[in-house]
C-alpha cells in the first residue's frame, strides 16, 4: 500500500509517539478493512462455505437441493501443485563464492530445511491464489542449547502471515517497504473472568518492532509484553508482501459468477426431479383447493371430476414444459468450458487432455494458459523472495558473519508436468547448454539437487573417495570438508 506523500510524511513523524501513532494504525486499519473482509469472504468461499448453502425459499416445502462444484478448490490446487509439486530450488552462485560456496550453500539448506520451506512456499501460494495477496514474516528466537556455539543460539525462523491481518506501507518515491503492520484480534481475561477481543499490532520499520494493544478505541502500548519496543536485528522491515498479480485478485474472484451459475442449474435440475418443475398442472374448469394440491405433490397425480357435457373434454395427460432434451447438458458444458477457460486451468477429465493418444509435449501445448499464469505469478513470487532474502541475509551478515549477498541465490521453479524427454535428447543438449541447465530438465524425484548431483560426478570423474555421510543423499549437507565446521544459520 503507497500511500499519498503527506500521508507518508505524517507516518514518519508519528513512529515511536504513542499518542500521534494510535491515529495512524486506526487509519490503516479502517482502510484496509473493505479488502480484508473480500479476503476472509473468499478463504470462506474456497472452504466451501458458497452462495448455494445459503439460499433459501419462501415456501420451505419446495425441495431446495444445494449442489456446491468446488471448482475454486481444484483451480487453486492446480496451479499450487503446478507450481510447487516440484519444491523451489534454492543456491548460491558458485562461481562468485568458490572456497565458500559449500559451507554457504550447506547453510543455505539448512536453514530452509528447518523452516520446512517446501510446505511454507505451498501453503503461501494457496493463500495467494485464493485471497490475491499474502504475507511472510523473518523473525529470530533464542536457542536453548548449552552446547551451542554462541552465535549458533540465534535461530531465524519464517512465519506466513493470513493476508487480512497485516499490511505494508511503500515508500512513495522508491517503492521499498519502509513500515510492516501486523494486527490480529487476541482474548483479554479480566479478574472476574470476563472475556474481552482487544487487537494487538506489531508495527515494524527497519530497525525496531513497536508493540500496541487496543484501549477503547485508541492503541497503547502493549502491556502484556515485557517491552514495547525492541531491535529486530534486520537492516529492513521483515514483513514481506507477496502478491498474486498486478491488481492484487485471487484466481478465480473473477470467475465466481460462473461457478455460482453452475451451482445453481445443477442444483435446479436435481430439484426438478423432486417437485412438478419439469411439468405444469392444468386445471380445466376445476379451480383446485388446497387439499388437493398437496395430495398432488405428494402421490403425483389429482382426480378431477368428469365432464359429462363433453366427453372430449375428459382426458389423462402430462403437461410438460417444451424444452430440449439437450438444453440442461449444453448449459452445463459451456459454464463448464468457461470456467476452465477463464479460470486458466486445465479441466483434466476432458479426453482432449487425458487421451491415452496424447504425448507430453501435446498436453504442454493445452497447458499453455497454466503456464502463463503460472509465470506471472512466478515473477511476482521471485521478487518477494529476493526481499526476503535481503532482510536475512542482513541478519547472517551482522549476526552470523555469512556473507552471502541477496541477488547471488538463485530460485529454480520447475513445473510438475508429464515429460518425454528422453536421455539421448538431453545428450545431443551437450556442448550447447550447461550440464546444470540440463539436468534442471529431469524431475526432481530423479535428481532431486542438481548443484550436488554434478559435484558428486565431478568426485567420481576425479576418482576421489566418496563420504556418502557428506555429500548424502539430501540437500543439506555439504559435499567436501566437514559437516562440524559448516556454519548453522
Amino acid at each position: 500500500m503507497i500511500y499519498e506523500n503527506q500521508y507518508y510524511k505524517d507516518i514518519i513523524e508519528a513512529v515511536g509517539n504513542t499518542a500521534n501513532m494510535s491515529k495512524i494504525i486506526s487509519d490503516i486499519i479502517e482502510a484496509n478493512q473493505t479488502r480484508d473482509n473480500e479476503m476472509i469472504a473468499l478463504w470462506d468461499r474456497y472452504n466451501g462455505n458458497v452462495t448455494i448453502k445459503n439460499r433459501t425459499f419462501t415456501d420451505v416445502t419446495k425441495p431446495n437441493n444445494k449442489i456446491a462444484n468446488d471448482y475454486r478448490g481444484i483451480l487453486t490446487q492446480q496451479i499450487v501443485g503446478y507450481m510447487f509439486g516440484n519444491p523451489i530450488k534454492y543456491t548460491i552462485d558458485e562461481t562468485i563464492y568458490l572456497t565458500k560456496f559449500v559451507d554457504y550453500n550447506y547453510a543455505l539448506q539448512s536453514f530452509l530445511k528447518r523452516n520446512n520451506y517446501e510446505e511454507l512456499d505451498a501453503t503461501l501460494e494457496n493463500v495467494l491464489a485464493v485471497c490475491g495477496k499474502a504475507f511472510r514474516l523473518v523473525y529470530y528466537a533464542d536457542i536453548f542449547d548449552a552446547t551451542a556455539k554462541e552465535d549458533e543460539k540465534i535461530e531465524l525462523i519464517m512465519k506466513n502471515i493470513k493476508p487480512w491481518e497485516a499490511s505494508v506501507i511503500r515508500n512513495p518515491v522508491t517503492d521499498e517497504i519502509d513500515y510492516g503492520l501486523i494486527y490480529y484480534d487476541f482474548d483479554v481475561v479480566d479478574e472476574k473472568g470476563k472475556v474481552t477481543t482487544l487487537k494487538r499490532v506489531e508495527w515494524y520499520d527497519n530497525t525496531n518492532v513497536y508493540y500496541y494493544i487496543q484501549k477503547d478505541k485508541d492503541y497503547v502500548e502493549d502491556y502484556l509484553v515485557e517491552t514495547a519496543v525492541q531491535a529486530h536485528q534486520f537492516a529492513y522491515v521483515p514483513v514481506i508482501e507477496f502478491i498474486n498479480n498486478n491488481l492484487y485478485k485471487g484466481d478465480f474472484e473473477k470467475i465466481e459468477s460462473l461457478i455460482d451459475s453452475m451451482d445453481i442449474a445443477l442444483s435446479d435440475s436435481v430439484n426438478d426431479l423432486e417437485t412438478f418443475s419439469n411439468a405444469y398442472l392444468g386445471f380445466f374448469g376445476v379451480e383446485p383447493d388446497v387439499d388437493m394440491l398437496k395430495a398432488a405433490k405428494n402421490s403425483g397425480a389429482f382426480y378431477i371430476p368428469r365432464n359429462t357435457s363433453d366427453d372430449a373434454a375428459n382426458d389423462v395427460k402430462f403437461i410438460t414444459k417444451d424444452i430440449s432434451p439437450s438444453y440442461f447438458t449444453d448449459l452445463v458444458n459451456i459454464l463448464n468450458d468457461r470456467i476452465w477457460k477463464f479460470g486458466a486451468g486445465v479441466d483434466m477429465s476432458d479426453e482432449s487432455f487425458s487421451g491415452a493418444a496424447q504425448t507430453g509435449v501435446a498436453r504442454k501445448y493445452k497447458l499453455f494458459g497454466l503456464e502463463i499464469k503460472a509465470k506471472e505469478k512466478e515473477r511476482f513470487y521471485v521478487k518477494s523472495l529476493r526481499q526476503m532474502f535481503k532482510v536475512i541475509t542482513s541478519f547472517w551478515m551482522n549476526v552470523k558473519n555469512v556473507q552471502i549477498n541477496y541477488e547471488d541465490i538463485k530460485y529454480i521453479f520447475s513445473r510438475y508436468i508429464p515429460t518425454d524427454i528422453t536421455v539421448q535428447e538431453l545428450v545431443m543438449l551437450r556442448g550447447i547448454m550447461s550440464d546444470e541447465a540440463i539436468l534442471n530438465k529431469l524431475p526432481s524425484d530423479v535428481i532431486p539437487n542438481v548443484v550436488i548431483e554434478l559435484q558428486k560426478a565431478k568426485a567420481q570423474r576425479d576418482g576421489e573417495s566418496l563420504n556418502l555421510d557428506n555429500i548424502g543423499l539430501t540437500t543439506d549437507t555439504p559435499t567436501t570438508g566437514s559437516v562440524e565446521n559448516a556454519q548453522i544459520i
